[in-house]
């Protein structure tokens, strides 16, 4: 395995939060969840979960992040190689 084999991708997911330490009234409770971009190599895009990791040259899987796949909002593929004045490439995946 070697990172080629896997595609340079942003993912965007939804992280549930919990409220402000302590006891909050009712009325000042605001719900939300956070919002959350990860970058590196798609290493499992399956139901129930994706994994986004980094790799070694020799293959090793490093700084794993594992997202239910519920939360996932986006997967946009990420180009790593400018062609000269332009930017890196994106194009999104799925979602």
């Amino acid at each position: 395995m070697n990172p080629p084999d896997y595609p340079m991708v942003l993912v965007v997911w939804q992280d549930p939060q919990e409220s402000s330490p302590g006891w909050v009234d009712r009325d000042e409770f605001e719900p939300r969840l956070a919002i959350c971009h990860t970058v590196g190599f798609l290493y499992v895009d399956d139901d129930p979960l994706t994994v986004v990791g980094s790799f070694t040259d020799s293959g090793q899987l490093s700084d794993a992040t594992t997202i239910p796949r519920g939360c996932v909002r986006a997967i946009v593929r990420l180009d790593p190689t400018p062609q000269g004045d332009q930017p890196a490439a994106a194009a999104t995946l799925s979602r």
